[in-house]
Order: C-alpha cells, then sequence, then structure tokens
C-alpha cells in the first residue's frame, strides 16, 4: 500500500519516494500495522536521522506529537521530546 511505502522510504532516507507519495496523498501519520513497523514515517526518518524527509513530512503536516500506532508519544517512552526532537539525538551519516 501507498502509505506503507511512506515509512520505509523514510526509513530508508528516499526523498524523492517520500515526495512522490505525499504528493499522492499518502498520510504523513500513517504506519503499517502487518510486520513492517508501528512507529510513524516521521519517527522512522528521524531514528536515521533522514533530514530531507523529516523536512518533506513536516511539510506535509506530519504529527510532531505521536510517535507509533498506539498513539504513544516520547514520555511513554521515558523521554520527555517529539519526534522531532528525537531527530536531533542521531548522527548525521
Amino acid at each position: 500500500c501507498g502509505n506503507c511505502l511512506l515509512g520505509i522510504a523514510a526509513l530508508e532516507n528516499r526523498p524523492k519516494c517520500v515526495a512522490i507519495l505525499l504528493t499522492a496523498s499518502a498520510d504523513p501519520d500513517t504506519y503499517d500495522d502487518s510486520d513492517f513497523a508501528t512507529d510513524r514515517p516521521l519517527r522512522l526518518a528521524a531514528s536515521k536521522g533522514n533530514l530531507r524527509c523529516l523536512q518533506l513530512l513536516l511539510s506535509a503536516r506530519a504529527s510532531v506529537g505521536t510517535l507509533n500506532s498506539n498513539d504513544e508519544d516520547n514520555a511513554h517512552h521515558n523521554r520527555e521530546c517529539t519526534p522531532l526532537q528525537a531527530a536531533s539525538e542521531y548522527p548525521r551519516e
């Protein structure tokens, strides 16, 4: 599905794919609950420091307060920050 691909593209640092999927109306706050991940695309991009993908997702109004499919935020994970703040903790490649 297109929304599942958005998470994979964000994780794999494929900004062109992210842009195409968002243009095709992929939901920036969706997740694939089958077997890939329960994290939303913004969190997946942040986990790898994929800054261009983060920018695209934020421009598409991805929620910065929700991390995963359970609507858990960073406080649930003993963290007091948003996914965007978490992204700043990852080294740039």
